[in-house]
């Protein structure tokens, strides 16, 4: 016979223990806050921010960059593409998997410097993207980094590397 500590005891429902009983293993009664989309981009910009590569971190900031001043590269700019929500289990939930592009855009005069920029930012962003909770709401082995093209027209003394991503999390249903 086993033990009666072998199953947690939030296994069970709580009339299977006798009444005035405490449950050695409570489940958390911490109400869940809601997780938004919003909540995800603002982490995702605290993140890039904390590894001090860029001097700009920004929201969809425009492609044509010649108005920005030299002190703002190296700059990530990130902006939704899009979203969609597939049924759980649970019929009170979904999952939303948000995609979004972040573009990385550096100035030099030279460039194959430009580039080995590109290359270094894009191996930054993905080191701390890449498996990211973004601050606790989202599913880490679905938060990536999926794919990147440069800007086929660049500006020179610009170049700008766009990088596809996405990112999902668990939605209560109305």
């Amino acid at each position: 016979m086993f033990p009666t500590t072998f199953f947690p005891s939030w296994y069970f429902p709580p009339a299977y223990y006798a009444r005035d009983v405490p449950s050695s293993n409570p489940v958390p009664s911490q109400p869940m806050t809601a997780y938004h989309d919003r909540d995800a981009f603002s982490a995702m910009n605290s993140i890039l921010k904390a590894t001090g590569a860029f001097a700009n971190v920004g929201y969809e900031m425009d492609a044509d960059l010649s108005s920005v001043g030299a002190d703002q590269f190296p700059l990530a700019s990130i902006g939704p593409r899009g979203w969609s929500e597939t049924p759980d289990s649970d019929p009170s939930h979904a999952m939303r998997c948000v995609t979004f592009n972040l573009r990385l855009a550096v100035r030099d005069e030279r460039p194959r410097v430009r580039h080995e920029t590109l290359d270094r930012l894009m191996g930054v962003a993905q080191a701390a993207l890449n498996g990211s909770t973004l601050g606790g709401g989202c599913l880490g082995t679905q938060t990536r980094l999926l794919q990147g093209r440069f800007d086929p027209s660049p500006r020179r003394p610009e170049s700008q590397l766009i990088l596809n991503g996405q990112f999902m999390y668990l939605v209560t249903m109305p």
